[in-house]
């Protein structure tokens, strides 16, 4: 619950401040992870989505943290019912694991994602002066 509120942008009590916002390009991966979630994220197209998406952007430089992830996975709408999926997946993956998964995405889906979410930032500058 805890992280859910912290992605919504809730101020902790104790210190008066809110958790800093998810990554934009973290929240439009995690928007193509609840795009699969429809048969689950721990088996299947699911849990390729979430594997490759993650390792993209580790190879990137980003973290594969799970906290940082399911921030970004309930800013894109993502369900508490598969939280744990990702949780366990993006743990095990920080741990070492090597998941066996089928390819979802081209190679260069990080950039896609990124020219994305820029495309969207600069039509949102373009309309609001």
């Amino acid at each position: 619950m805890r992280t859910w509120l912290d992605a919504h942008g809730a101020l902790n009590l104790h210190t008066g401040e809110a958790a800093p916002a998810p990554d934009p390009l973290m929240v439009e991966a995690a928007s193509m992870m609840v795009d699969e979630q429809y048969n689950g994220l721990s088996s299947g197209y699911g849990k390729d989505a979430v594997v490759q998406l993650v390792r993209a952007f580790a190879s990137e430089g980003l973290p594969v943290d799970p906290e940082s992830w399911l921030r970004a996975y309930f800013v894109a709408g993502g369900d508490f019912r598969h939280a744990d999926s990702i949780n366990k997946l993006v743990t095990e993956m920080r741990s070492g694991v090597k998941h066996r998964v089928q390819s979802r995405y081209v190679d260069n889906i990080f950039q896609l994602i990124s020219d994305r979410v820029q495309s969207r930032s600069s039509t949102v500058e373009t309309l609001v002066p």
